[in-house]
C-alpha cells in the first residue's frame, strides 16, 4: 500500500465537508431541542463537537503542510 500525503488526506477531508456541516448542524440541534432526553442531548453535542475538532485538526494540517 502507498503511502499516504498530507495533501492526499486534506482532499479526502475535503470532499467529507458537506455532509459534516449537515451532521454539526443536526446534531447541534437535537443538543438544543429540550424534548429530547439528556443523554441525546449531550450526545448530539459532542458529535457536534467532535466533527468540528476534525476541521479544526484539518486546518491545521493544512497549514502546516509545505504547498507544492
Amino acid at each position: 500500500m502507498d503511502q499516504a500525503t498530507a495533501q492526499e488526506l486534506l482532499k479526502l477531508i475535503h470532499s467529507i465537508a458537506d455532509p459534516c456541516e449537515d451532521i454539526i448542524a443536526k446534531a447541534g440541534d437535537l443538543a438544543g431541542d429540550p424534548s429530547q432526553p439528556p443523554e441525546i442531548q449531550q450526545a448530539s453535542a459532542d458529535l457536534a463537537a467532535t466533527v468540528e475538532q476534525l476541521f479544526q485538526i484539518a486546518h491545521y494540517i493544512m497549514n502546516a503542510t509545505p504547498k507544492l
